[in-house]
Order: C-alpha cells, then sequence, then structure tokens
C-alpha cells in the first residue's frame, strides 16, 4: 500500500523555539518521537493522501524535501501502467504467438524495474530509513530557522549605544553664590600660609632646629584630620577648590619626604611617623579608591626599603608605625548597601567565609594608640577592609558568560506552570530562559502571558506548555513596544508603541479588539483610530478586561470599547462598541490609569488629581460607593476623595487602589480572603489594609482571587486564594492577610504579576550596575587600574604555585581583595558602557596585557591556592569582554591552554585550567565570536581556492590533463601530517584561524575520551564500580557542535538560494573546502577513538555497556550522528555542490569502524531483524522467541503500580519485578497439568506465582506475566540485569553512513546536469554529421592554452611536443585534407585545383546545373558553393576520389572516360546547386545584401570543415570492425555462464536448446549493428544549406552507445 506523503511547512512563530530546542535530542529514540510529535501538532508537518497519513512514521518522502503531489501522482500511474503493460503482455504469450528475443528482454527488463521499486519500497519501511527520514525533517526545521536568523542578523544594525559621557560633577551641588573676590584672597592666603610651612619644615629638618615646634605643626594637622568624618572630599563639587588645592600641594609635598631618600635621612623617626599618618588620613578624607591604593602602594614601598636597610640595632624602626588610629577608623566605616548582607547573615555563616572575612572575623586591635604597628601588616588590613566595603556593590557570580548585561536578573515564578511539574508544591523557580531575555514587563491573560523584554521585542508563552521557550511574535519587531496589556480572564492582548501606535490581537468577541469586527486575530494589527493622531492625542496607557479594552492618550482622554454590558464601557448604554470610543462624561479630567475587570465587570479611573471614578455592575459593592447598584457612567468614589490614589487594579468582583504614600485600599466580594482584611466578609466601601500599614507599597497585582504587593525595600506580600497553590508559603486553601513570601525579599525584586493560578516576579536588571564612583569602592579612571595591576604584580610573585608553598596569609589577602576589587571595576566600567581606550585597557595596550597575563595565571595555574583561584575566576567571569577583546585573543588563549600533543595523560588538566577552557570556549560563543571568526576563516579559505587555482593553471601547462585529474582525487586522500600542519599556513602567522583551534579542541576531546576508555576497562577488571558519566556536555563540545551547526547553515542557504548559473559564488566554495577540512579532522580523531573503544568493547556485553555510555556524550556520538544527517541532507539537496566540495569520501574510511564497534553489541542481530522485518511485525517473528524477552526492560515506578491497581489491575512485586497477577490467574488454568501448580490450586495466586519461580522448570514460562523492572523511589536509574539485549549508541548512524556513500556513489555514476549550451546544441550533436567528433588536435590549441585560453580542458592532449602532435595529425588524415584546404581557400595557383573546378563546372553544365546568375570567383554565393563541395567531399570520405579525378588528368587519360564522373561526386554538384539557388532565392526574397544572406552560412560550413573529423571514414569504419565493440563484458558473461548452469540443475532436458539460443541472439545483434556504407541524395534540405549533407552511415553509431 503507498504511504502517505508529507510536507514541511515551517511555521515563522516557531523560528525562535527551534533556535532554543537541543537538536541532539533528535538523536535518541525518545527525543525523535517527542520532537516529531511536537512538530505534527504545531501542524509544522502536514500530510497528504493514504488512509495512513496519522501515521507518520510510515511516511515515503526520502529526502525530506517538499514534495510535489501532482509528480507522486504521474509516479503511481506509470507504476500502474508498466504493472499492466507487461503482465498483459505475459497473458497473450500463453495463447498467441511465441515472443521473439526483444520483447523478451523488454518484458526481463520491466520486470527487473519491478523488483527494484519492490527493494526500494522495501529499503524505506525499515525503521531507521523512517528514523532517518524524520530526523532530514526535523534537521531541515532546524536549518531553517538558524539560517533565517543568520539573514536577519546580517541585515541588522548592530546593538550599541555610545558610551554616556560622565555628567561634569560640578556646580550640582555647590549652588550657594561664592564672592570671587573672598575666594582669590582666601587662595593667596592658604598658598602663603602652605609655602611658609614647607619651607620651615623642610629648613627645621635640614638643620635640626625646632624640631618641637616641627611635630606639633604635623601633629596639630593630623588631629585635625581625624576629627573629620571620613571621606569629606569625596564630592569634589560640594568642596571649595582652595581646600582641594590645599589637599593636593600638601599630599605632594608629604609624598616627597617619603619618596627622597636624601631628605629622609635627617628627618626624625617620629615626624616620620605623622608625615605618614597625616598621607594616610589625606586618603582616607579624599575617599576615592585610587588614593587609597596609592596609600597600599607606599605602605609596601616603605616596609620592602626598611627590611632591605634593616640591622640590628634599627630593628623595627623602617618596618613599622603608630597607625593604630588609622585602622579603627576604617573598622568603623560601613557601607550604605552593607544593612543587606546583615539581614542575610543567618545565610552567610552557612557558607565558607573568604580569606578577608575570616582574617577581620579574628583581628584584635590593640588598645595602645602609640604602637608601632608592622607597614606591611596594616596593608594587608586597609586591603581587608575594602573588600569588605566591595563586597555589596559586587555582583554576583554568574554560570558562564553572556552578551547581555541582564543576565543578572532573575525572573521567578510559580503557580501552575507546565514546564515544571508540582511547581505549586515544590515553591517559586527561576526561569532562566526568561531572564536571558532581559524582562521589563510580563503580563498575564486566562491561557498564556506575554513578557515584553528591554530591547523592546515582545514574547508569548504557554502555561500549559511542557517546556519554558517563549517564542517572539515577529510582527512586531519592527515596532519599538513599551507596553503590554492582558487581563487573568481574558483572551486578548494590546500593545503600545512608543510613537503611540495600539496593535491588538486574540479573541475578537463583542468588538474587544476595535477593528470594527469581532473576528478572532492570530497577528497583532494595528487599531486604525488610534494611528495618524496629533500631538497630545496618541495614546501612553492601554489596559484590558476579560471582554473589553481600554486607551488613555496623552492629554488624559479615555477610550473603551469592546463588550457594553452593564455599563462597564462608560458612554451610558449597555450596547458592544467595536471601535474606539470616547469616554465623554470623564472630559475636561485627566485620566492617568484605569483598570478594567472581568465578568460582571467594573470599571476604574484615576484622575490626575488623586480622584477615583468607577462604573459597570456593582454587586457586592465593588464600585465602592455602598449599596450594589451599578451605573453605566463614571460616577466619583468619595471615600478615596483626599489618599491621592495613583494606581487601581479590578478583580474577579473585587477592587483594589494604591495611594502615593504606599497605602492599599481593596473592597468588594470577600470570598476567598481575597480582600485581605482577615474575614470573608464582602466591603462596600474602600477600607485600608491595616497590614501593610507599617510598609510602603510601590505596586500591586491582582489575579482573579489573589494579590501580591511590591513593597519599597523589593519584599513581595500576598494574600488571597490558594486553591492553585497561588502562595508557596502556605498550604491552606486561603491566606487571610497581607503576608511577606520568603526568599524574595533578598532578590531585588522590581516587578510583579498575577495570572489565574500564577505569580511572577522579577528582579532590576540594573540593580548591579553600580556607578562610576563610590567612596573607597569604584573609582574608573586609568590611575585605578594601573595602581591595581602594580599591586596585583608585586604581591602575586609565587602565588601561581611556582614558589613558596603554601603562601602565607597576607599575600593571599591582598591578592584576594585586589582581585575582587578589579572584578567590581571591570563590572562597573562594562554597566556603564565606559571605553576600555578611556581607561588605558585599549587593544594590545601594555596595562590591559598586564592585567591580562597575572589574572589568567592565577586562574588556569595548578598549584594556585583555591581562594585566589576563585577570585581570578571571578574577575574573567565578569570582565572577559575587556580583558579579552576579540574573538581571536580569545581563542588564542585558549589555543595555548590546550594540550597540544595526544598522550594518555590529559585527564590531569587542572581544574583552574578547565575552568579557563570553558570559558574561554563559553565567551568565543558569545556575541557572535564565532560567526566572526567563521567568516574571516571562509575568507581566508577563498583567498586560498583562488591561490591554488592560480597554480593549478600555471602547473597545467607543463601537465598532462590526465595526471592533473588524478592529482586532484589524491588531494582528497587524509593524511594526518598534512592536516596537523599544512593546511593552516595560509591563513597567516599574524592571526589564529579557527580550524586549528577546532583541531586542538578535537584532539584534546578525542585524548580525554581514549584516557576515559582506558580507564574505564581498568575499573571493570579491577572489579570498581562505574564512574558516573556526565550528561552535560562540555563547553569544547558545544562549540565544535555550533561551528558544525554554523558550517552547514551556510551550506543549506547557499543550496536553497538562487545560484548563478556560471557555478557557485565563491563564499560557499570556501564554505565548502572548510568543512571537507572539518570532516577530516574529525575522522581522524574518531578514527582514534573507535578502535581503541573496540578493543576495550570486545571483551563482554558490560565492557561494551560502559564502553557506549562514554562513546554516546563524545564527539563520535554527538558531533557524528548529526554531520552524518546533515551531508546526507545537503547532498539531496545539492549534490553537485557536495562533489565540489569532495568531503564525503573522507566519510568512507569510518565505515568500517562503525561496523565493527556495532558488531560487538550483544543485540546487534535482534536490532537488524527488527530493520529488516516487514513494518508492524517485529524481528523476534522470525526468531520464533518471546518478544517480551528481547524488548528493553520497562521501568515500572511506584505511582504507575499504584494508578494501575486503583483502575482494577493486580500488579505485584516478586524479587524486583512487577508481574501481572490477572494475567496469570486467567491463564493458570491451561497451565494446571503442571505439577508445581497443581500443588497451589486454590491457593493465592501470588504465593503460586512466587513458588512457581522458584521452579527452573516452570520459572521460564512465568517470565510471560513479567510486565517490567520496578524502580524505587528514591531511585535515579535501574540497571539491567540483563546486558544480553544491549543496542549500539552508533547502530543508526552506521546505517546513515552507508545510505550517504551510497547516495554519493550513485550521483558519481550520474553526469553532471546538462548545462543550457549543451541543451541548445543537442540537436546539432546528435545530427549525423557531427558522429565524427571535434577535430581538437590541432596546433594552435595548444598554443591558446599557453595564453590561458582554454578552449578545451576535455578532450584532446594538451602537453604533447608541437612537432609530434602535428606529424601524427598527417598521419591520421589523408593527403586529401591539403588539397581540400586549397579548393576551399580557393587557390587556383595550384594546377589540381584549377583542374578539378573545371571538370566540375563541366560536370554541371552537362547535368544542367548551371545558376541563372554568373558570379565572379571571389563572390560570396560562390564562396559558399566551393566551401559546402569541400564539406561534403570531406564528410561523405570522397577526397581521394576527387583527387583521383585530378590525377587521372594529370596522367592523360581518355577525355571521353574523364568526362564520366561518379555518381556520388554528381550528387555532391547537384547539393551545391540546390544551395546556391535556396541564397539566390532568399537573396530576392528578403531583399538583404548577398553578402548578408552569405556570412552565416559561411561561418558554420568553415566550422563544419576546419573543426570536425569526417563523419565517414576509414578510421571510423576501422573502428566499427572492433571484435571489442561486438564482444560481452566478462561480467555479463560469467552472469550468462551462472545462469544457464542453474538452468541445468533445474531443467536437464531444455539445457541445449537453451544454450543454442544464446550465440543466435548474439549474432543477431552483430548482424544489425554492421551496417553497408551507402550515400542517399534524397536527403532534406533545412533552413541553413549547411545542413544539407547525406545521410551518414551509421557505422559509428554502435561505438557512441557504447561508450
Amino acid at each position: 500500500m503507498p504511504s502517505p506523503s508529507f510536507t514541511l511547512d515551517a511555521q515563522l512563530r516557531f523560528h525562535d523555539k527551534w533556535l532554543k530546542i537541543d537538536l541532539q535530542r533528535a538523536f535518541s529514540p525518545e527525543g525523535l518521537s517527542e520532537m516529531w510529535n511536537e512538530m505534527v501538532k504545531d501542524e509544522e508537518i502536514t500530510f497528504s493522501g493514504g488512509e495512513d497519513a496519522a501515521h507518520p512514521e510510515d511516511c515515503d518522502c526520502f529526502g525530506a524535501q517538499k514534495k510535489d503531489e501532482a509528480n507522486d501522482k504521474e509516479k503511481k500511474e506509470e507504476e500502474e501502467t508498466s504493472a499492466s503493460v507487461h503482465h498483459a503482455i505475459i497473458e497473450s504469450w500463453d495463447w498467441g504467438r511465441q515472443p521473439d528475443g526483444m520483447e523478451l528482454k523488454e518484458c526481463l527488463m520491466v520486470l527487473v524495474e519491478d523488483q527494484q521499486k519492490i527493494s526500494s519500497l522495501l529499503a524505506k519501511s525499515t525503521l531507521s530509513a523512517q528514523r532517518l527520514r524524520q530526523r532530514l525533517v526535523i534537521l531541515e526545521r532546524y536549518l531553517i530557522s538558524l539560517s533565517h536568523s543568520m539573514m536577519e542578523e546580517k541585515y541588522e544594525v548592530c546593538w550599541k549605544t555610545p558610551p554616556t559621557p560622565p555628567l561634569p560633577a560640578t556646580d550640582n551641588k555647590s549652588s550657594r553664590p561664592v564672592n570671587k573676590g573672598v575666594e582669590g584672597l582666601a587662595r593667596v592666603g592658604s598658598r602663603a600660609a602652605l609655602s611658609f610651612a614647607f619651607a620651615f619644615l623642610r629648613r627645621a629638618w635640614r638643620s635640626g632646629d625646632d624640631a618641637d615646634l616641627c611635630s606639633e605643626l604635623l601633629q596639630e594637622s593630623l588631629d585635625a584630620l581625624r576629627a573629620l568624618p571620613e571621606a569629606t572630599l569625596f564630592d569634589e563639587g560640594s568642596v571649595s577648590s582652595v581646600w582641594l588645592e590645599v589637599v593636593e600641594r600638601a599630599t605632594k609635598f608629604l609624598s616627597d619626604v617619603h619618596g627622597s631618600a636624601t631628605t629622609k635621612g635627617n628627618i626624625p623617626l617620629q615626624d616620620q611617623h605623622l608625615v605618614l599618618a597625616i598621607l594616610l588620613e589625606l586618603a582616607v578624607q579624599r575617599g576615592t579608591l585610587s588614593q587609597l591604593l596609592s596609600a597600599v602602594l607606599l605602605l609596601l614601598r616603605l616596609w620592602e626599603s626598611g627590611t632591605k636597610e634593616m640591622d640590628n640595632e634599627r630593628s623595627t624602626q623602617g618596618t613599622s608605625a603608630p597607625l593604630l588610629p588609622l585602622l579603627q577608623r576604617f573598622q568603623n566605616i560601613h557601607s550604605s548597601k552593607e544593612e543587606v548582607a546583615e539581614e542575610e547573615e543567618p545565610e552567610i555563616l552557612t557558607a565558607p567565609l573568604s580569606p578577608n572575612e575570616s582574617f577581620l572575623q579574628y583581628l584584635t586591635l590593640p588598645q595602645d594608640n602609640d604602637l608601632a604597628i608592622d607597614l606591611r601588616q596594616t596593608a594587608v588590613v586597609i586591603m581587608a577592609h575594602l573588600d569588605r566595603l566591595a563586597g555589596p556593590y559586587s555582583p554576583p557570580q554568574c554560570n558562564s558568560p553572556s552578551s547581555h548585561k541582564g543576565s543578572l536578573q532573575e525572573v521567578i515564578a510559580w503557580g501552575l506552570l507546565g514546564w515544571k511539574l508540582y511547581a505549586n508544591v515544590n515553591g517559586p523557580i527561576q526561569c532562566r530562559s526568561l531572564s536571558s531575555l532581559g524582562v521589563a514587563q510580563i503580563v498575564c491573560s486566562e491561557k498564556g502571558f506575554l513578557i515584553l523584554s528591554r530591547s523592546s521585542s515582545v514574547y508569548t508563552q504557554n502555561y500549559k506548555s511542557t517546556t519554558l521557550s517563549p517564542m517572539m511574535i515577529h510582527s512586531l519587531s519592527s515596532r519599538k513596544i513599551v507596553k503590554l496589556a492582558a487581563h487573568p480572564d481574558g483572551q486578548h492582548y494590546l500593545a503600545l508603541s512608543a510613537n503611540g501606535e495600539v496593535f491588538s490581537w486574540g479573541c475578537g468577541d463583542g468588538g474587544r479588539l476595535g477593528h470594527g469586527d469581532t473576528t478572532y486575530l492570530e497577528e497583532p494589527a494595528l487599531i486604525t483610530a488610534f494611528s495618524g493622531k496629533q500631538a497630545g492625542k496618541h495614546v501612553v496607557h492601554v489596559a484590558c478586561g476579560s471582554t473589553y479594552s481600554a486607551a488613555i492618550t496623552a492629554d488624559g482622554e479615555l477610550y473603551t470599547w469592546g463588550r457594553g454590558n452593564y455599563g462597564r464601557l462608560g458612554h451610558g448604554s449597555s450596547e458592544d462598541q467595536t471601535t474606539p470610543m470616547l469616554v465623554t462624561a470623564l472630559k475636561g479630567l485627566k485620566v492617568v490609569d484605569v483598570a478594567c475587570g472581568s465578568g460582571d465587570a467594573q470599571t476604574l479611573a484615576v484622575t490626575e488629581n488623586g480622584q477615583v471614578w468607577s462604573w459597570g455592575d456593582g454587586d457586592y459593592g465593588k464600585l465602592g460607593r455602598g449599596g450594589s447598584d451599578g451605573c453605566k457612567t463614571p460616577k466619583l468614589v468619595e471615600k478615596l476623595q483626599d489618599l491621592d490614589i495613583v494606581k487601581v487594579c479590578c478583580g474577579s468582583q473585587f477592587s483594589v487602589a494604591l495611594t502615593k504614600d504606599g497605602q492599599v485600599y481593596t473592597w468588594g466580594k470577600g470570598d476567598n480572603q481575597r480582600l485581605g482584611h482577615g474575614t470573608d466578609e464582602h466591603v462596600r466601601y474602600p477600607k485600608l489594609l491595616d497590614s501593610l500599614q507599617d510598609k510602603k507599597v510601590v505596586d500591586v497585582a491582582v489575579g482573579s482571587t489573589h494579590c501580591l504587593a511590591l513593597t519599597e525595600d523589593g519584599e513581595v506580600l500576598s494574600w488571597g486564594s490558594n486553591d492553585k497553590l497561588q502562595h508557596f508559603d502556605t498550604l491552606f486553601s486561603n491566606k487571610k492577610q497581607p503576608k511577606a513570601l520568603p526568599g524574595l525579599n533578598s532578590k531585588h525584586i522590581v516587578g510583579i504579576s498575577c495570572g489565574p493560578g500564577q505569580s511572577f516576579a522579577w528582579s532590576s536588571c540594573s540593580e548591579w550596575s553600580v556607578g562610576q564612583c563610590v567612596p573607597f569602592v569604584v573609582d574608573i579612571c586609568p590611575v585605578t587600574f594601573e595602581q591595581l595591576d602594580l599591586l596585583l604584580r608585586q604581591v602575586s610573585e609565587g602565588m601561581d604555585g611556582s614558589s613558596d608553598w603554601p603562601p602565607p596569609q597576607e599575600k593571599e589577602c591582598i591578592v584576594v581583595a585586589t582581585l575582587n576589587l578589579l572584578r567590581l571595576q571591570l563590572h562597573a566600567a562594562i554597566s556603564n558602557q565606559v571605553n576600555p581606550e578611556d581607561l588605558g585597557l585599549g587593544l594590545g595596550s601594555l596595562l590591559l596585557n598586564n592585567l591580562k597575563q597575572t589574572v589568567v595565571v592565577l586562574a588556569s595555574n595548578a598549584g594556585v591556592l583555591n581562594t585566589v583561584q576563585a577570585a581570578a575566576q571571578a574577575v574573567l567571569q565578569s570582565g572577559w569582554s575587556v580583558l579579552l577583546p576579540t574573538a581571536e585573543e580569545r581563542a588564542r588563549a585558549l589555543s595555548s591552554l590546550l594540550p597540544h600533543a595526544v598522550s594518555g595523560n590529559e585527564m590531569s588538566v587542572s581544574p583552574g585550567r578547565r575552568f579557563m577552557i570553558d570559558l574561554l570556549v563559553s565567551s568565543l560563543m558569545a556575541d557572535g565570536g564565532l560567526e566572526s571568526a567563521l567568516n574571516a576563516a571562509i575568507t581566508a579559505e577563498i583567498r586560498d581556492i583562488e591561490a591554488k587555482k592560480e597554480a593549478q593553471k600555471e602547473k597545467e601547462i607543463d601537465e598532462q590533463e590526465a595526471n592533473a585529474s588524478t592529482m586532484h582525487r589524491c588531494r582528497t586522500l587524509l593524511d594526518k601530517d598534512l592536516i596537523n600542519t599544512g593546511i593552516y599556513e595560509s591563513a597567516g602567522k599574524q592571526s589564529l584561524p579557527l580550524v586549528q583551534l577546532v583541531q586542538q579542541l578535537l584532539r584534546n576531546i578525542a585524548s580525554q575520551t581514549i584516557t576515559r576508555l582506558k580507564d574505564v576497562a581498568c575499573r571493570i577488571s579491577n572489579y570498581l564500580e562505574a564512574e558516573h558519566v556526565s550528561k552535560e556536555r562540555s563547553a569544547s563540545l558545544d562549540l565544535l557542535l555550533r561551528f558544525q551547526r554554523l558550517l552547514v547553515s551556510k551550506l543549506y542557504l547557499g543550496v536553497s538560494g538562487l545560484e548563478d548559473r556560471n557555478g557557485y559564488n565563491p563564499e560557499l566554495l570556501g564554505v565548502g573546502s572548510l568543512l571537507k577540512k572539518y570532516i577530516a579532522l574529525l575522522c581522524t580523531h574518531i578514527g582514534d577513538i573507535l578502535p581503541v573503544a573496540t578493543s576495550i568493547a570486545s571483551s563482554g556485553p558490560r565492557h561494551f555497556a560502559e564502553v557506549s555510555r562514554v562513546i554516546e556524550g563524545d564527539l563520535t556520538g554527538v558531533l557524528l550522528p548529526e554531520l552524518v544527517v546533515s551531508t546526507v541532507l545537503l547532498l539531496t539537496l545539492d549534490n553537485a555542490l557536495m562533489q565540489e566540495t569532495g568531503s564525503i569520501s573522507l566519510l568512507a574510511g569510518l565505515l568500517e569502524h562503525l561496523d565493527r564497534f556495532n558488531h560487538l553489541a550483544p543485540g546487534h542481530e535482534r536490532d537488524e531483524n527488527e530493520d529488516l522485518a516487514w513494518p508492524g511485525i517485529m524481528g523476534s517473528f522470525f526468531t520464533g522467541q518471546s518478544c517480551k524477552n528481547n524488548e528493553e526492560v520497562s521501568l515500572i515506578r511506584k505511582a504507575d503500580l499504584e494508578n494501575h491497581n486503583k483502575d482494577g489491575g493486580f500488579w505485584t512485586i516478586i524479587d524486583g519485578k512487577v508481574y501481572d497477577i490477572k494475567d496469570f490467574q486467567a491463564q493458570s488454568q491451561s497451565l494446571s497439568g503442571n505439577s508445581v501448580l497443581a500443588q497451589f490450586a486454590g491457593e493465592d495466586p501470588v504465593v503460586a506465582l512466587e513458588a512457581a519461580l522458584q521452579f527452573e522448570d516452570t520459572r521460564e514460562s512465568m517470565q510471560a506475566f513479567c510486565v517490567g523492572q520496578y524502580m524505587e523511589p528514591n531511585q535515579e536509574t535501574v540497571t539491567t540485569p540483563d546486558l544480553s539485549s544491549l543496542s549500539s549508541p552508533l547502530m543508526d548512524t552506521e546505517r546513515n553512513l552507508g545510505l550517504l556513500l551510497g547516495l554519493h556513489a550513485s550521483y558519481l555514476a550520474k553526469s553532471t546536469p546538462l548545462s543550457p549550451m549543451e541543451t541548445e546544441c543537442a540537436k546539432w550533436l546528435q545530427s549525423s554529421i557531427f558522429s565524427g567528433g571535434l577535430q581538437t588536435s590541432q596546433i594552435h590549441y595548444n598554443y591558446n592554452e599557453e595564453k590561458d585560453e582554454d578552449h578545451c580542458t576535455s578532450l584532446g592532449s594538451t602537453t604533447a611536443d608541437k612537432a609530434k602532435l602535428y606529424s601524427r595529425r598527417l598521419t591520421l588524415s589523408d593527403h586529401a585534407q591539403p588539397f581540400l584546404q586549397a579548393i576551399a581557400d580557393n587557390n587556383t595557383q595550384e594546377h589540381t585545383v584549377k583542374d578539378f573546378l573545371c571538370q566540375i563546372e563541366r560536370c554541371c553544365r552537362q547535368y544542367h546545373l548551371i545558376t541563372p546568375i554568373t558570379f565572379p570567383p571571389e563572390h560570396p554565393v560562390e564562396e559558399v558553393g566551393r566551401l559546402l563541395l569541400c564539406c561534403l567531399l570531406k564528410h561523405q570520405d570522397l577526397g581521394q576520389v576527387a583527387l583521383s579525378l585530378v590525377s587521372q588528368c594529370a596522367l592523360g587519360v581518355d577525355q571521353g572516360k574523364q568526362r564520366s564522373l561518379p555518381k556520388s561526386v554528381i550528387d555532391v554538384c547537384r547539393m551545391v546547386y540546390q544551395a546556391k539557388c535556396s541564397l539566390i532565392k532568399t537573396h530576392q526574397e528578403q531583399g538583404r545584401s548577398y553578402k548578408e544572406v552569405c556570412a552565416p552560412v559561411i561561418e558554420r560550413l568553415r566550422f563544419l570543415f576546419n573543426e570536425l573529423r569526417p563523419a565517414v571514414s576509414n578510421d571510423l569504419s576501422i573502428v566499427s570492425k572492433l571484435k571489442l565493440l561486438s564482444s560481452q563484458p566478462r561480467w555479463r558473461r560469467i552472469t550468462q555462464k551462472l545462469i544457464r548452469e542453474r538452468r541445468k540443475k533445474r531443467v536437464p532436458k531444455k539445457s541445449e536448446s537453451a544454450d543454442i539460443e544464446e550465440p543466435k541472439l548474439e549474432n543477431e545483434e552483430t548482424n544489425q549493428e554492421e551496417v553497408n556504407v551507402h550515400i542517399s541524395s534524397s536527403s532534406a534540405v533545412g533552413k541553413v544549406p549547411a545542413a544539407r549533407t547525406t545521410k551518414v552511415p551509421s557505422c559509428s553509431q554502435p561505438a557512441m552507445l557504447r561508450s
């Protein structure tokens, strides 16, 4: 029965979903069926024809292309007709005449064709072929989405806002007027005082006089500074410039004191200490990170210099100072954000403390202020405090690099959610798919919700969907959407754009969409009533009710439309309104907010003066005016008149209002505690929620019967119905009063939304976007980065594990603090979009290279402390886009980290190095890095191809074409050394090619796999438990998978588009060349892995099972299956391109490896039987075994068991297996003959079954009642006890690869497609005059080829010596050729030509073949005549005859005999005469000159004469008589011999007649082929006289046919 065909119909709206799908799922049986069913459900696959259209697995679409139904019908008709024809013929032979040989042959061919069709149908119906077809469709669907996104990216402008210059910090706070004169006097005075003080100090120190005065002056300064609060000078805008100048000059002077060794020697130690203390206090007053870092560097420098000049006498003088007050001051500095951390203290204590936290926790400062403290210790304490202060500002660690700053956003959901089972029981869940979009707003409807992203894109998601993969609404992508609206009980949506356009879609009942009708809209449509509005009239706010809509304009006018019952629209009637209509009752008031209700709806509006108006249905007092009366026009809610309301919400039969001060009022129906007042009573006037009085609420959200409130501190409180577990903090059916939801207060929540049974909350995207200047912790300027770099290099010496291990605690604390501060600076710079060039971190700068080198070493080296390594890794995670700005640099860093040699020690890669590899790989994939690197590689590849073409052309001058083509074929051979070294030279030394990186990644993964395989063998031989293999793919494997898909999608995009007729564009060939290199690399490494896997797996089933687990997550199990299916798809789309790339033949080498591995699978015979069985009948039908024994063991969970037994079944567990007792009871009567069961007749059937399982003779028959393996509730997976039925994970890959190579071979057997020129010339090429072929071996062609004028590249010799070639040509032709050439050129100087032309002229007169007009010899008509004469003589092999006529004349033969020319020559003359007459007639009819008429004919005749071999010649007649042409091929003779032998065995009597018949047939064929040469003069004359040739003998036709 014919299978139904299906069509892939890719829907635009599912493109985003497909991009997020894990395509690898399609290569597991469960995932394949899930994805296929989802495509059918989404109507992306449509079936046509056949009753079984509902069974997708029976589909018959081999290449998974879109099928043309008309073609299918034609094919079916052809099949039917061919079948009926040969059946009719065979039936006619029964009673009619016996068939001859030709008829038998034809019938045999038809029968063979039928067998082929049946075979192909059988092959298509195998399970593996069906799986391949499904995978091809899924892959093509994915590629459509991927190529669509690539095309979009090509035309999209890269979004990058220019860095906003920081606002000048001046003049914003110093608003007090300052008298310039006073300021000038102050500046003069301060300068004079400073100069005097500095001069006095210098003189006193130099002379040694007035030491007391110096100390007193310095001490007073220090005391004055210590009396000030810290960071007084941080905000420079609010400080007098005089004071800033004083501080600058003082700092410079004091720094010089400690900087120059000459002055320092004279200064008393006490003064040195005071100067140092003042410097540090000034740094604290300045409050900037750069000042504090310079102070720390000074302390460390002083300590270093002090230790160098230290001796026994001055042991501590240079390395310590009384700086205790400074440290006490630091201890009392608290960050404004630190309170948050204190609230989380119980949680923090459970985590390990950081080095600086533990250092400060156990640090006890001494009481004596005059005690000298070690300078280095002081530096450590200051850095520890800076680290503490920076902590609250530092962003949380993210798992992987992302191009979005908003990846720090958290989106939390709870309630009834399909993508997370029991989310309403287990509590809130993180929605990473939503946070990656950057949520700005979420609105909920009855069945799903909409997300508005920060980039103004709109996404939709269904509550019941099993996967959280929001789909973009593409029709809104070109608009800048700023607001969305929906209602928890509604089924329609509104979207508002930045320029005031309103779009609506969804259910249209009652006219709620505003388009003037009630139709349902799948896609958003513009509401025309709001378009083209004047300034002030455009819409600024939209709202949805369950059945109606509202909008507010910039002027505060309110429009409503939709269902009108109960007067909810406010127009004074209950009629529906299908287009937006102004609510005239509120004219003159500026409306700022509106809320629409559901069911018997009420509507609320807020005006600019804080008043609330209500109208619509009044049940339960929800209008807030007491009683239950409704109204059809807006009326004031008096109880709320003086409360300054800013927002209103309508729930199901109740209302909520929020005041400007953050107080919440509720009223209306009280069931389910929805009002939050602690009772179920209805409230008919607005009533304050007492439990929220002490909190400032900034937003409220209302579902059907539950509410959320968000406070200023980021707390989320909830109350109301809990029937769908809308509140995860209680199991009661209702939550009576507002209470904070646990765990959300620390997440910086900024938005909330409610659905009918769902809730959403999302955090701020900019929470961690710290400012560019924060006291003590953030100072975004080049100096800060220079100091951090200097400090890091200074203290990280020896921290890389090379020496001094373990390093001292001081070092650890300073390094960790420096790294944390660096991370915060980088994060602040990135989030504020500061240009790295402005910070001295431009590409290639010394500062950037130093920072990068230090951080990368600390993050990746093996001997680094865990705390330091974690801090360095955090720096890279936050700042990779600055530290590693280009994809090339990331690739280069990755390349240096990857192991370069293939050895067995790759598993010992340190965790730090592995982190770096994963980080760099992930960062390469972020921000389109991989795509840009791929494009660069393609460009390099195109240059390579062009260079190779040039080189090839130069080689072809000196090489034979045959050798060149052989060399081209040899180039595709797999050579590891070539791939490992030579391939990459072209890309240049300055950049790291992508192919080289891919090669290193492949090598790295392959070596890890081989190590893991060997480890598996060791574990099994030592009876150890198998190591747990993570199901997650490594980042490297993800990168390779992405690279592979991009290559395939670029080729797919090229072949599915319209290609140039002149060939493929260079980019496509570049991609093809890259694919070939990639396949070569992949095959090399898989070729290394599979033999190792095969040798280990051959030990036994357990070895095979363990090896399979390793292989499944490796190159072989991840990349290869997808690559093979992709190649099949590309080959079926455009075989010529895939032949051009030459990549398929490289895969052939893997077939043998795969076959050997798959043959080791314990269940491979069962798999093959099932695959080759007829559809619907499993292989067990043929093997005769029980079907259940061969199936994989089903896993029965506790819930499955209980549900089955509740439904009336009876399953029980015996020895970990589940048995069906009812089935056992039903069949126990038939088994009662068994002695064991007879003993338990009438007993409990469970007891009887248990007993039967104990005895060997009944145990096997009892397995028929086993329904599966029982899985304990706490058990993750069940290891199947019986390994004898294991399948190979690579079985389908081998089959698909075999099919791919078969397809490849079939395309190779076919010719290339005909070019338009070949099609046009086909009728000429088939004519008899062309049967001799082209005259290619001419000297001038070789000359042209030297000048790169390639006239012919497929035939003839291109490199032979000219002289040899010419002599060869003379031997092949005869001496008549120069004679005919002379006639064509009208060379009457030669007497032979003159004589021959005279004879022809005499003959023409004799036979009256003279034209009515006589022309001179140079006339075009005469030229045509001569050329046609030469052509006919040449191509009819009459040149020798013509030459003999001339030679007869020369020898003086009797004139009488001369006059009688041969008949063939007379026929030629007659044709020449007819051609001349035809030309004269054409000239007269068309009125054109003879030259115009004759020019095209002359050109063609010259071609026929000069460029063609003779159609009839000795050469051809000799070739046609070759025995080889009539002899049968060897394979045919052997086949016929085998057939004869078989016939002899079956029917001995008829063997003789059979033998006699065969030669008869052969003789008949030979006789038909040998036809005598003859010339027919009655050949038809065409429009062109050149076509008037005689019929050519068919002696050359067999040769052409056979070739």
